[in-house]
């Protein structure tokens, strides 16, 4: 008899045998809040020196070409932001290619409002595609 319950949005698979023996495996897949997508980097295996880039390479819907460029989503991407700051300027290949892994928690994807939308208060319509990378406390 298999079972499969979803609590909250971590899926819980648990299989119960005929001699009434239970295993539960946990598996944090990822979390939509709103029109943001978000990771938990601990639900993906690294390598200890890994940058951010062999991180991002392992998410779903997230693909990096030869030159790191990054897409998200059929989407490429503009702004990478640490902590919601911007480190990089325009271009997140500088970021992905030099942030430790290890050292990340959350990695959320969205659109960001332009910053003359932010600036005037005015809607333009532009949306920039963001990779806003969260790190762990012990690593800030």
């Amino acid at each position: 008899m298999t079972k499969i319950l979803s609590i909250g949005f971590a899926f819980v698979l648990t299989i119960a045998f005929l001699w009434h023996k239970e295993y539960s495996f946990n598996a944090l897949i990822n979390r939509p809040t709103g029109d943001t997508l978000e990771f938990k980097a601990s639900a993906y295996v690294i390598q200890p020196n890994d940058k951010l880039e062999a991180l991002l390479r392992k998410l779903p819907g997230i693909n990096i070409d030869k030159d790191g460029r990054i897409y998200a989503q059929g989407d490429t991407v503009k702004k990478l932001l640490v902590d919601g700051d911007e480190f990089f300027g325009d271009d997140p290949t500088i970021g992905s290619r030099n942030l430790r892994a290890d050292g990340v928690d959350i990695i959320q994807i969205y659109f960001k409002v332009s910053d003359q939308a932010i600036f005037t208060g005015v809607d333009d319509k532009v949306r920039i595609k963001t990779i806003n990378v969260k790190l762990k406390k012990e690593k800030r």
